[in-house]
């Protein structure tokens, strides 16, 4: 749930420049909220990037890491950072897409061929013009958004190797639109809930699948309360770090730039952490007994979710990026 506008400027009121800091203290302070936890391989490129911002400026600019969900939920921290608060957060675009709807079309399914695709989608010019309505109208700044948590598969109860096998099953999902709609045109029953409440959600039959990726699935062992992994790979999630606009308008040019460059760095340390780790894991799960339908024919898939580009107007949004990548 979105925290109530006064709790957010009540933080504001502790942000960022702090002009009356004592002699060595950092002037600028940003802190970094996460639903990752510190063994999830992406959570690598959160310490580099701690590292390489604070050594670049001398510790001027001091980043706090806070690692699964310790200092809010994302939409929590998103409403925090528009409140104005030194506040920032690892987010999908599905999310963002609540204020400039081009943003969502990262999160939409079956969009990009690989990773290498992804990646220069995220650095093309249409999407740093979301970036700069995102500033304008929802008061974010987009660091960067190179960082790759994987593709998300299905964790189900049952086997599922098309469409059809997921009727009726009650499947988590973040509360946004597009995610919904992807869930739901997949065949499934979307079901908004925090991934914090996905474990225990599926023991308690609240929900009875969740789609993931896979250091997220290791990290809050899915593969004790499911028994299937279907890798339909309809999410390729690449997702942000983003901040306060007003926040990152507080720096200096020059802290403006590295805070910028390192942000970059550390999503392209993540994303080669989290490919590296992706093997590993999926046969670690094997081994406590999930079975993995490894050979999900996608085709069905794709065609299924195809409306949801009409439905969330990203169909021109997607042409625009493809001439571009492509």
């Amino acid at each position: 749930m979105i925290q109530k506008l006064s709790t957010a400027l009540a933080l504001c009121a502790v942000a960022a420049a702090v002009s009356l800091a004592p002699a060595g203290a950092a002037t600028y302070k940003l802190n970094v909220g996460t639903a990752l936890t510190q063994d999830d391989p992406l959570f690598q490129g959160l310490l580099a990037f701690e590292q390489g911002v604070e050594s670049r400026t001398n510790g001027e600019v001091d980043i706090v890491i806070f690692p699964a969900l310790s200092l809010c939920e994302d939409n929590e921290c998103i409403e925090q950072a528009r409140a104005g608060a030194n506040v920032a957060v690892v987010i999908d675009g599905g999310r963002l897409g609540s204020y400039v709807p081009g943003l969502a079309i990262v999160s939409a399914p079956y969009l990009a061929a690989d990773l290498a695709e992804m990646k220069k989608i995220v650095t093309s010019s249409v999407f740093g013009e979301f970036n700069g309505e995102l500033r304008e109208k929802a008061g974010l700044d987009i660091l960067s958004f190179n960082w790759w948590q994987g593709v998300r598969n299905m964790y189900t109860p049952t086997p599922v190797a098309k469409p059809a096998d997921l009727d009726g099953i009650r499947c988590r999902v973040p509360d946004a639109r597009l995610w919904i709609e992807t869930i739901d045109s997949m065949g499934a029953v979307a079901t908004p809930l925090a991934w914090t409440s996905v474990y225990t959600g599926i023991q308690q039959g609240v929900i009875d699948c969740a789609g993931a990726q896979t250091p997220a699935a290791w990290g809050i062992k899915l593969f004790e309360v499911t028994e299937h992994m279907a890798k339909t790979e309809h999410i390729n999630l690449m997702t942000g770090l983003v901040t306060s606009a007003a926040w990152t308008d507080s720096l200096p040019a020059e802290f403006q730039q590295i805070v910028r460059e390192e942000a970059l760095k550390g999503g392209d340390i993540g994303t080669q952490a989290t490919a590296d780790a992706i093997a590993d894991l999926e046969a670690k799960m094997a081994e406590t007994g999930l079975t993995i339908n490894a050979d999900v024919d996608k085709a069905p898939f794709v065609e299924a979710t195809a409306g949801v580009y009409e439905s969330m107007g990203l169909t021109d949004v997607r042409a625009r990026v493809y001439a571009e990548v492509r």
